[in-house]
């Protein structure tokens, strides 16, 4: 049977709301998290990109990627704090005109952490002709070096 809330205090659901985003932002970090979103985009890459598809020209379709720009909920809600996409081919970051949810569901981890773990799986087929200055790429807030996707790629 479904939950009755309706007699649950609103700030109570706001509450659970938030750890809800900041729960999910954990998950999707974590090993296990990263290979269920792999396993999800890989199902529906080819025909319809569970994020969608980037709208440059020169990206060929490329599948986005979910973004936030703030590992912290923002309560205001505005269009700046909600989800967004990030494309790997023209490295930018779109607004998402219907995400109601916010960033920090994803944080401005998950991309990055993501791309260097399955880019030559899932995106390496995807060229771009774009020329177009990229978002700078970081994770937990640190800057990635440009030789950190070839470190990444040697096994210790």
């Amino acid at each position: 049977d479904d939950i009755d809330t309706s007699n649950t205090p609103d700030y109570v659901q706001g509450a659970a709301r938030i750890l809800y985003f900041l729960v999910h932002q954990r998950y999707v970090l974590s090993p296990r998290g990263l290979d269920t979103v792999r396993r999800r985009f890989l199902y529906k890459a080819e025909v319809d990109p569970i994020f969608g598809k980037c709208p440059g020209l020169g990206c060929n379709g490329m599948p986005l990627l979910p973004y936030g720009a703030s590992n912290d909920y923002n309560p205001s809600g505005s269009q700046d704090s909600r989800a967004k996409r990030y494309c790997a081919s023209c490295e930018q970051v779109f607004y998402h005109w219907d995400s109601k949810v916010d960033g920090c569901a994803w944080g401005n981890s998950f991309c990055h952490l993501f791309l260097m773990e399955f880019y030559d799986e899932l995106f390496s087929s995807w060229r771009s002709a774009a020329h177009v200055p990229p978002t700078v790429k970081s994770i937990f807030g640190f800057p990635l070096h440009s030789s950190a996707t070839v470190a990444s790629k040697f096994q210790l």
